[in-house]
């Protein structure tokens, strides 16, 4: 019996050591990916994202959405749109699933693909949940401002620029920029484009 509980506990620390090992080696290998992303290192970032030690390390959804930024970072739409595709099919956790649809929202927007964008929008504006109240509106007017051309929301946007902070107020600058341009102010435009511009 009491070799028995030895190999047991040996085991637990063969266990454990390992475990720690593992942590410390997907934090290396991850801050490493960062670097190599923020170094615009795209083909060893690619190669690295495949090898398999970091197939084994990562979930596929983890690596994927890396490799997504990576070719919005680089600039390539075409495989990012591959890989944008791929992942919205891919199981994800709720929080990983709002953070994507979101992304994906934005980058089709920005392409003006109209009809997929609406298809993110759809599915953000069917989010039951309180606290997406104010991602589920700057989504709604996102759309409305970029892809349909509609200038309804400068009131509330006006408002929110009272007290909003970092990116969140120059995309509330830009929208307001394109809105008052819809309306033919070109004065109050060139206010807002020119804060955004800082």
């Amino acid at each position: 019996m009491k070799l028995f509980t030895q190999i047991t506990i040996a085991l637990f620390v063969i266990l454990a050591i390992a475990s720690l090992a593992i942590t410390a080696l997907k934090r290396r290998r991850f801050m490493q990916m960062q670097t190599l992303l923020n170094q615009k290192r795209f083909d060893e970032l690619f190669e690295l994202l495949d090898s398999k030690l970091v197939r084994y390390l990562f979930p596929e959804y983890n690596r994927e959405y890396l490799r997504l930024n990576a070719y919005l970072v680089k600039g390539d739409t075409k495989a990012a749109g591959r890989v944008l595709d791929g992942l919205l099919t891919q199981k994800a956790s709720r929080a990983q699933r709002i953070d994507l649809v979101v992304k994906a929202l934005n980058i089709y927007v920005s392409e003006g693909k109209t009809k997929r964008a609406k298809a993110m929008l759809d599915e953000i504006e069917s989010w039951d949940d309180k606290k997406l109240a104010g991602k589920q509106r700057e989504c709604r007017q996102l759309y409305d401002v970029v892809l349909l051309k509609r200038a309804s929301h400068i009131d509330e946007m006006e408002h929110e620029l009272q007290t909003a902070k970092g990116a969140r107020r120059g995309q509330l600058e830009y929208l307001l920029a394109l809105q008052y341009e819809m309306r033919g102010d070109m004065e109050r435009r060139n206010e807002h484009l020119k804060n955004v511009r800082g």
